[in-house]
């Protein structure tokens, strides 16, 4: 089994993305950030991932993911690591956080509670793949955006240089989501949430990248500079890239890849 795929096995992948954008948005702006912000935002993502994996591992029996195969095997262990760390994260918070941030963390938390009640009841309507798509991209530039924000009172020029980097982030968490469904059709038609496709038909089902791509190379053009730009860019060519690979690349590495696709800001941080 390729090692690199466990990132994505035990929900690391999001807390990483969440790090690394929240690191360059953070130097965009010129702030520094205490330990207990990246410990924090890191040890949130894992929690809302985790709890969503487990409930798709308790409610499909039958699966294709060994993914859902390992929440379903070693349910009650991920359950105690995850009140043991949801303990740790509360901790942390309620010592070391200002109010402000901690109130802001409190309605973050109970809007992902939320988010993820509607997706596993599975009432998010038409398009739902879609709809999830949009909500956990939210979810994710949310948190990366949490503490830098916290730090400062936007004004009317700091929303107009940002705004266009944000809605392009956004874009690209989408995408992101978009191109992963796309990508496990045939697990989610197991589950009975979408058409089956073929190997004649899959070729021909909408790609996101036909629109994100001009999309996205717009709106970059008229951010306030490389600093998110670049890693924007950088992570759209590599999704692209894995996407054209489909077919000589194993889901589950896929998929981790994908993720790890969106860790560009790593570049410019480094560099």
């Amino acid at each position: 089994m390729n090692p690199i795929r466990w990132i994505t096995y035990l929900s690391l992948d999001a807390p990483l993305v969440a790090l690394a954008w929240q690191e360059l948005i953070a130097a965009q702006l010129g702030l520094s950030l205490a330990p207990q912000h990246r410990i924090l935002i890191a040890l949130s993502v894992w929690l809302g991932y985790t709890a969503d994996r487990w409930f798709d591992g308790w409610r499909y029996h039958s699966t294709r993911s060994y993914r859902h195969q390992l929440y379903q095997r070693f349910r009650w262990p991920i359950l105690a690591t995850w009140i043991i760390t949801l303990a740790a994260a509360f901790t942390i918070a309620l010592r070391t956080l200002s109010q402000q941030e901690l109130t802001n963390g409190l309605i973050l938390m109970v809007v992902s509670i939320g988010i993820t009640a509607l997706i596993q009841k599975r009432i998010l309507g038409q398009h739902p793949h879609l709809q999830k798509s949009l909500l956990t991209a939210a979810l994710i530039a949310s948190s990366a955006l949490l503490f830098p924000l916290s730090f400062t009172t936007p004004s009317t020029q700091f929303l107009a240089t940002l705004i266009p980097s944000l809605v392009a982030l956004f874009t690209l968490f989408t995408l992101n989501c978009l191109l992963i469904h796309k990508w496990e059709s045939p697990i989610d038609a197991s589950h009975g949430e979408s058409m089956q496709l073929t190997p004649s038909t899959q070729h021909r089902q909408f790609n996101p990248l036909w629109i994100a791509t001009p999309a996205l190379a717009l709106l970059t053009a008229i951010t306030n500079g490389p600093t998110i730009a670049l890693p924007i860019l950088l992570s759209l060519a590599a999704l692209a890239l894995i996407d054209r690979s489909a077919n000589t690349i194993t889901l589950d590495t896929r998929r981790t890849l994908a993720d790890l696709a969106l860790l560009t800001p790593i570049i410019t941080l480094i560099t």
